[in-house]
């Protein structure tokens, strides 16, 4: 049987569209959806069904400030209307909105009705629960590491997080992260969610036991780093061109571009996909690391962090060091790190060796010269 497409063609009636924008949003076809949808409220500007309709397509395609916008015009004209309850929480949490999520639901008897929403029991109860979980985790770093290990898997929920820190630039290679507060040696400095983030698979081949009394050959299970690179740099190019974080791409161009193009400050910076600038930025940023291999597979994982992207590499004189977890991103302190002291943290793993590290840095445009990389160049001349 032959895949029937979703064509949206013109008609007069706002309940003609919504069948249309209904049927594109079971296809998964959020943007056709998005569409119809908005064609129906063309003639019927105030229609509360096809508003929540649209708000529920716009969180699934994370556009987290026009679904709370028409969440909003549905509670204006029906205050208990349960779907756009619970679909303007969902979209103030997507927005990192945590406090006005529990706020509202703690509103009036905003709770009582969400629990007594049938197709899911205590509902209110889990919105209120999870916006608080969120709230802490980005107020004080109260990140329960043990759970999210324990999810096995690259995404996770999570609230980013930070100590007080301050940006400045020095002398000779740019912008830095520095301490503002003394911090104890293993103390949480940054959690955070990537802003972009993949994994590649190298699966390995089932070969025969070699003969008796002979050794294995040894085989090369490194995943291709380009390969990855080019896989983040698409998803990154996605995200800008759906405007799916019209928040962070600012701050995203003003992430180090490399030496040729530069940097650019938040008043001079894009909102389209600049592919020339987001492949430096990606070179120039974005972390890393073979993981372990397991199920006949190696995984390398690769993403761009924002906010960690300002700390500055040094093989062996980092203060902090970064640890993946999927998606998320810890970065903790290695020893006490006291009042105005930049941080620093080796982007790649220091016991490499002085030549491999310096083929990692390349992209990096980073030229080390830490007491380690100083140490070998020496040695080996």
């Amino acid at each position: 049987m032959e895949k029937v497409e979703t064509i949206i063609e013109p008609e007069s009636t706002e309940s003609n569209w919504k069948e249309i924008g209904n049927l594109a949003f079971q296809e998964k076809k959020y943007e056709e959806a998005v569409k119809a949808y908005t064609e129906g409220l063309k003639i019927t500007p105030s229609d509360v069904s096809i508003l929540s309709n649209r708000a529920i397509t716009y969180l699934n395609l994370e556009f987290f400030s026009l679904a709370l916008s028409d969440t909003e015009t549905v509670l204006k004209i029906d205050p208990t209307h349960t779907k756009a309850m619970y679909r303007k929480v969902k979209a103030l949490i997507g927005g990192k909105k945590y406090e006005p999520a529990i706020q509202f639901v703690l509103k009036n008897n905003h709770k009582d009705i969400l629990n007594s929403y049938t197709p899911e029991k205590n509902l209110g109860e889990k919105l209120l629960a999870e916006a608080t979980k969120l709230a802490e985790q980005s107020q004080f770093g109260n990140y329960n590491m043990a759970e999210i290990i324990k999810e096995q898997t690259f995404e996770h929920q999570v609230a980013d997080f930070n100590i007080p820190l301050a940006a400045e630039v020095f002398k000779g290679y740019g912008r830095g992260l520095v301490v503002t507060e003394k911090i104890e040696g293993g103390e949480l400095i940054i959690g955070s969610k990537a802003f972009a983030f993949i994994v590649e698979r190298k699966h390995r081949e089932m070969k025969p036991p070699p003969p008796e009394g002979t050794l294995p050959e040894i085989e090369d299970y490194s995943v291709d780093r380009t390969v990855a690179k080019k896989s983040l740099v698409e998803a990154i190019v996605e995200k800008v061109k759906k405007k799916k974080a019209p928040e962070e791409t600012p701050v995203l161009y003003t992430l180090h571009a490399g030496v040729k193009l530069g940097n650019l400050s938040l008043d001079d910076s894009l909102n389209s996909a600049d592919m020339e600038r987001i492949i430096k930025i990606v070179d120039c940023n974005a972390l890393c690391t073979n993981g372990r291999m397991t199920y006949g597979f190696k995984e390398l994982m690769y993403g761009l962090w924002l906010f960690p992207s300002f700390i500055n590499h040094s093989c062996y004189n980092g203060n902090c060091k970064w640890h993946m977890h999927g998606d998320f991103l810890v970065i903790r302190a290695l020893r006490t790190i006291m009042p105005g002291e930049e941080l620093r943290m080796s982007y790649i793993s220091p016991g490499e060796s002085l030549k491999t590290r310096q083929e990692l840095l390349a992209p990096y445009e980073i030229n080390c010269s830490c007491n380690l990389c100083q140490f070998q160049a020496n040695e080996s001349s």
